[in-house]
């Protein structure tokens, strides 16, 4: 803002500063507005340079994040991606999971699952199920094919996705 004042300050016409009545502003404070003017237009320039920085910073770190999710997920097990299957069997965003499972944990820890709140409830002898949802980072990298579910299944391919279901998915959500 004081750059563009400024500048105009610096560098109208005439006729624009008598009809703007700022000839007396002028000649008051005229000898400040070139280094007031240098100032700010240094500093505009300046963080424009460290915003394209931050974006170039931000834009390697996120391929680099989507590249390390982009191996965990090829390198799933057919435990893990059975887990991560449920999302699409129930065709839902959140699902109630046995945090303490081990397969489940892992996936939280290695960030592809996250727990969406903190009451859950304990289901002997399964553990203690919390709501769970796939992080919405990752979710745009998870497809159906990479976690072995056709888009259009048979009879067939179905019951053997229902078959190899973990063990705890056959309580209620």
């Amino acid at each position: 803002m004081i750059a563009l004042l400024s500048g105009f300050l610096l560098f109208a016409t005439e006729a624009a500063i008598q009809s703007l009545k700022l000839q007396g502003f002028i000649d008051k404070y005229g000898s400040y507005f070139g280094i007031a003017f240098l100032f700010s237009t240094g500093l505009t320039v300046m963080n424009f340079f460290m915003w394209l920085i931050g974006q170039g910073n931000h834009y390697r770190q996120e391929r680099k994040f989507k590249g390390e999710i982009r191996g965990i997920i090829s390198g799933l097990g057919p435990i893990e991606k059975s887990v991560l299957r449920e999302f699409f069997l129930y065709n839902q965003s959140t699902l109630t999971m046995p945090i303490d499972d081990a397969v489940v944990a892992g996936l939280i820890n290695q960030g592809l699952l996250v727990q969406a709140s903190s009451l859950g409830r304990h289901r002997i002898p399964y553990g203690m199920f919390f709501p769970v949802s796939i992080n919405r980072d990752v979710k745009p990298l998870i497809k159906r094919e990479s976690l072995g579910y056709p888009s259009k299944p048979t009879n067939e391919e179905m019951n053997k996705l229902l078959e190899l279901r973990p063990y705890w998915s056959q309580l209620e959500h």
